[in-house]
């Protein structure tokens, strides 16, 4: 009977067994790190990135609530309220409180399910409030219903949970309304042309008047990253420190003192009011006018010392429009400022241009 040696074949010795392995695990491992740190540099930087477009995208939510802020007639003219609140170190934490004419959607929450309400007019405030850690959330109220309260109730929405500075100043008019002194002297000499804007830390339209001309604001925010990510990373730095700074300027609509508009604009009871065409007007003011007493079509044209006068005015006290067409009446507003209607025109921008010169007669 025949019998085969097994002694001399070729195998694997338990020692090359466990180095195969341990070389399979440290290739592995390596593998595994590099997906690992891969992973936590996406998510690093799409943390950051959304970082990067809260930001603008929080100043163009606030410019356009201050691009459309309205002039209301509140009583104590109470339509605006910026107020100036320090933080720790240099840190601020404003508010501000004001009218704006953006649509409200969904005025009331029962009926936004079936129907969308619109309001025209919003009360609108940007506050802070104490969140998590050194982080303060940033809200934004918002009222359909303007009463005698505008900074009181409505929702609240949250804007963004990792604020940590919100910093707003004013500049523009000063009316002085609500006060009997009458406007400082300035200091020094303000000389034609400069242009150097004064920021003001607070803003209060009962004592102001009128809304601010324009608006700073500084937004400091940090992104929203994991630490186990930051650690991970190995990033020796604290989490505020990848913080982000915006500053932008919002322009505000304005109404100044003398202009009617300053109190028509809040009580207009919605009348066009037809211009009256009571003027001179441009055909007298060049001795061109109606001869008869108070615009009379029927007399002939010249005449009158340098066409102004009694004899010779050219639209007379009645809102007539002797010599021009039918249609005219609809074109008064339009007539009136080029200072021609017809042979009755009313004082317009030509008297402007003009001088209000006569000509001789020939």
């Amino acid at each position: 009977m025949r019998t085969t040696d097994t002694s001399n074949q070729a195998g694997f010795t338990l020692i090359e067994i466990m180095v195969a392995v341990t070389i399979s695990g440290l290739v592995f491992l390596g593998a595994f790190g590099v997906i690992g740190a891969g992973v936590n540099t996406q998510m690093f930087v799409r943390e950051m990135s959304d970082a990067g477009r809260q930001g603008p995208a929080i100043l163009s939510q606030l410019t356009a609530d201050l691009n459309n802020a309205a002039f209301y007639n509140f009583q104590d003219n109470v339509f605006f309220f910026g107020k100036k609140q320090e933080g720790g170190s240099e840190a601020r934490f404003d508010q501000i409180h004001f009218v704006t004419h953006r649509n409200s959607l969904a005025a009331d929450p029962d009926l936004s399910g079936e129907n969308d309400v619109f309001s025209p007019l919003t009360e609108v405030s940007w506050i802070l409030r104490r969140g998590e850690g050194e982080f303060y959330q940033l809200a934004r109220r918002e009222s359909p219903y303007v009463d005698d309260k505008p900074f009181q109730g409505g929702y609240y929405r949250l804007i963004s949970d990792r604020v940590l500075s919100f910093k707003i100043q004013y500049t523009g008019w000063d009316l002085g309304f609500g006060t009997d002194d009458e406007p400082a002297e300035p200091e020094e000499e303000v000389e034609d042309g400069d242009e150097t804007l004064v920021w003001e830390d607070e803003w209060i339209s009962k004592t102001k008047g009128c809304l601010p001309s324009a608006v700073k604001i500084e937004l400091l925010i940090a992104p929203d990253v994991d630490p186990d990510v930051m650690r991970r990373m190995q990033v020796n730095k604290r989490l505020t420190q990848l913080e982000k700074s915006y500053i932008h300027i919002a322009l505000l609509p304005q109404f100044r003192e003398g202009l009617p508009t300053i109190r028509e604009t809040a009580n207009w009871d919605g009348t066009i009011r037809e211009p009256q065409n009571t003027g001179p007007g441009a055909a007298g003011a060049r001795g061109q006018g109606r001869g008869g007493e108070n615009g009379d079509p029927n007399a002939p044209r010249g005449g009158g010392p340098g066409g102004r006068g009694q004899p010779g005015q050219a639209g007379g006290p009645q809102n007539a429009n002797p010599g021009g067409s039918p249609n005219q009446s609809v074109n008064n507003f339009l007539n009136q400022l080029r200072g021609s209607s017809g042979g009755g025109s009313g004082g317009g921008l030509n008297q402007l241009f003009q001088g209000g010169g006569n000509r001789p007669p020939r």
